[in-house]
């Protein structure tokens, strides 16, 4: 079998079609931070960093983090894939990377909205069982972090996690409200 024979039995769209030769692929936002421990200010992206994500052993994108110390991943589901922290070319840290498909606590609960904040990258701190400030208690962080999701979002600043930003924060996260 030829590779044109293979081609053609794969069924396609039409290529005059805007979705012609498409792939399901989502794009994971991982932030690189510096430890919340220490009280720096909430600028704690890491800039410059090197980095590499591979697939099955092959390179799927390499790059230096930007002053929010951002990585924008395109994942396909059911793919394994690997993050890894670059020093001089060679890998210095490595990170297995998978999709949660569970959903948030219910946006009633505390906990629920932290989880979503720290899934935007907000600095929660390092509180909680497992230190990534989502511990169900309104410290100053949490407050800082409704505060600045709010700015960010353009919502009326009111420091309160009230509907329009229970509304907004569900929005953004790509999930939605639950009843609890």
């Amino acid at each position: 079998m030829t590779l044109r024979d293979i081609l053609n039995s794969i069924a396609r769209l039409h290529s005059g079609s805007s979705n012609h030769n498409t792939f399901n692929v989502r794009t994971i936002e991982i932030f690189l931070q510096k430890s919340a421990g220490v009280d720096e200010g909430d600028d704690r992206g890491i800039e410059g960093l090197a980095y590499r994500v591979t697939s099955d052993g092959n390179d799927v994108l390499r790059g230096t983090t930007e002053a929010d110390g951002k990585i924008a991943v395109p994942f396909r589901p059911n793919t394994a894939m690997v993050l890894q922290l670059l020093h001089e070319g060679n890998a210095v840290a490595r990170y297995n990377l998978h999709i949660n498909q569970n959903p948030f606590e219910p946006d009633t609960q505390l906990v629920g909205l932290q989880r979503r904040f720290r899934q935007l990258g907000y600095q929660l701190g390092t509180a909680g069982d497992a230190q990534d400030g989502i511990d169900g208690e309104m410290g100053r962080r949490t407050d800082k972090a409704i505060q600045d999701f709010q700015i960010d979002a353009g919502l009326d600043f009111d420091s309160v996690a009230g509907d329009n930003t229970k509304a907004a924060l569900n929005d953004a996260v790509g999930g939605s409200a639950q009843n609890g």
